[in-house]
């Protein structure tokens, strides 16, 4: 619950602020393509292995895939990703910033 402080009627309103967890594929760059369909990707500076499965066009090193439970399901042009990239960046400070109490 978050109060809230109105200066019209100078009274609190409370608010239940609710939470709805989400999945969400994240923009990650190709840094080495293995056998098997697999590749090694750094998103945002962590590397994990994911699999090209359900790719239907050719990835190569440099390309920025998106990622959604460690899988490649598109790509995207760099423009693109660093922009969302740029924004999940913003959605984790302000999440942080919920947490430590702060207000948006």
């Amino acid at each position: 619950m978050s109060a809230r402080w109105d200066d019209k009627t100078h009274e609190h309103t409370f608010i239940k602020l609710i939470i709805i967890p989400m999945c969400l594929a994240i923009p990650s760059m190709v840094v080495e393509v293995l056998e098997g369909n697999r590749a090694v990707v750094d998103t945002m500076g962590t590397r994990r292995i994911i699999s090209l499965d359900l790719m239907q066009e050719p990835v190569e090193v440099g390309d920025y895939v998106l990622v959604h439970v460690g899988f490649a399901i598109s790509k995207l042009s760099r423009e693109e990703a660093l922009e969302s990239l740029r924004l999940f960046e913003e959605m984790l400070e302000a999440e942080e910033e919920l947490e430590d109490g702060g207000a948006l």
